[in-house]
């Protein structure tokens, strides 16, 4: 009664699907994600970010573009934002934000 070839074979074959099913529906999350280009971002555009200010809740906040700074450092672009409500009032920008999304026109 102890672990057959034909149980460790059928044992990878599920792993292999697993792996598989995971892969393509992260996949298809990634490509149904639209980015704006960064040569499309101009001052007064209008929209909103997520972030966690607290424990697990996303909370929302607005931005406006303010400006471009291309080629700002390493050949990057900078984009200046201002950002208001939420906790933003109280809080101010906090450590760890530079990882949140920011969306104009849901991209």
């Amino acid at each position: 009664m102890g672990i057959t070839k034909k149980t460790v074979v059928v044992s990878v074959l599920r792993m292999v699907v697993f792996i598989c099913v995971i892969l393509t529906s992260s996949l298809h999350i990634a490509m149904a994600i639209e980015i704006m280009n960064v040569d499309d971002i101009t001052p007064g555009m209008k929209g909103y970010g997520k972030t966690v200010f607290s424990g697990k809740r996303i909370e929302v906040f607005n931005i406006e573009v303010l400006g471009v700074l291309k080629n700002w450092e390493a050949r990057s672009d900078m984009i200046l934002i201002k950002m208001t409500g939420g906790p933003l009032s109280k809080t101010g920008i906090i450590a760890g934000m530079s990882g949140s999304p920011v969306y104009i026109d849901n991209k």
